[in-house]
């Protein structure tokens, strides 16, 4: 077959003012791509009560592959397909009020464009669909989170994040994303080779459109509720350190729909099992 080497380019430019020695920044990207170093530029520092803001504007592409251009089997390859666009702004705002606490909150709105998606093909028995750039994809969402340590013996944190999805042209009942989700989690260390961890995470209910026998029922996958509990052993022998991680100890049933892309799921799954993962790291 047909083989396509695609450069894809990635512009990230960023602008931070921040009063702590240093400013972190991290992607918020819906799809990862390769991306130049971005841009940061410190212009002041502030005393106690430390405060920043963090501006960041990020666009990329995703160009199609060998097989949507090129196909000549079941889906008819598309030569003219213009690559998937994508453009973000995203900002974020850190403020310590004390020495161990840090309040973020931030936000970030993104648009695809272009996207690729299969269109049925009528005129031509010998294929069933032909790529195509149809639709827009929108997100806007918004977030905090307040993090709280002590010394390096006990840490917090709490987040929240809500979320708006837009799609143009979406499949089905488009793609099932949670408007609400939280998250908490504690980490306990009371020796230097032992920590304690526990976390949590919640999504609000999301409907789903399911295949029955009689048609297709909408329906609702609850609240997914995730939970773990667990202990990091470091240096249990020279080089090995030791993770033990229980998940789901509670025993909350999520239901779990088959298909993420809007289109009908052939099952909403309930899960309630509970696992245990046991994982050793050598350092050599």
């Amino acid at each position: 077959g047909a083989r396509l080497q695609a450069r894809v380019e990635h512009l990230v430019g960023g602008l931070a003012v921040d009063g702590r020695p240093v400013l972190g920044l991290h992607d918020r990207r819906l799809h990862p791509v390769r991306h130049r170093p971005r841009i940061q530029r410190i212009h002041r520092r502030l005393r106690r009560p430390h405060a920043g803001l963090k501006v960041v504007y990020a666009e990329g592409f995703r160009a199609p592959d060998a097989v949507q251009l090129y196909s000549s089997v079941g889906t008819k390859g598309n030569p003219g397909l213009a690559p998937e666009t994508s453009r973000e702004l995203a900002l974020e705002s850190p403020f310590d009020p004390l020495a161990s606490v840090t309040i973020t909150v931030g936000g970030n709105v993104t648009r695809i464009a272009d996207l690729i998606v299969l269109q049925p093909v009528t005129n031509e028995p010998q294929f069933a669909y032909t790529p195509v750039n149809q639709g827009t994809t929108d997100v806007a969402s918004a977030y905090t989170q307040v993090r709280y340590a002590l010394g390096a013996t006990f840490e917090t944190f709490a987040h929240y994040h809500a979320t708006l999805h837009r799609e143009s042209d979406p499949t089905g009942r488009g793609t099932p994303v949670a408007t609400h989700t939280a998250a908490l989690a504690a980490v306990y260390r009371p020796m230097a080779d032992v920590t304690l961890f526990s976390r949590a995470s919640v999504a609000s209910p999301r409907t789903v459109d399911v295949l029955q026998p009689d048609g297709i029922a909408r329906q609702s996958t609850h609240w997914t509720v995730h939970t773990a509990i667990g202990i990091t052993l470091s240096s249990l022998m020279p080089g090995v350190d030791l993770d033990l991680d229980i998940k789901n100890p509670i025993r909350h049933t999520n239901y779990v729909p088959y298909r993420f892309d809007g289109a009908a799921s052939g099952l909403l799954e309930p899960r309630q099992d509970t696992e245990v993962f046991a994982t050793m790291r050598v350092r050599m």
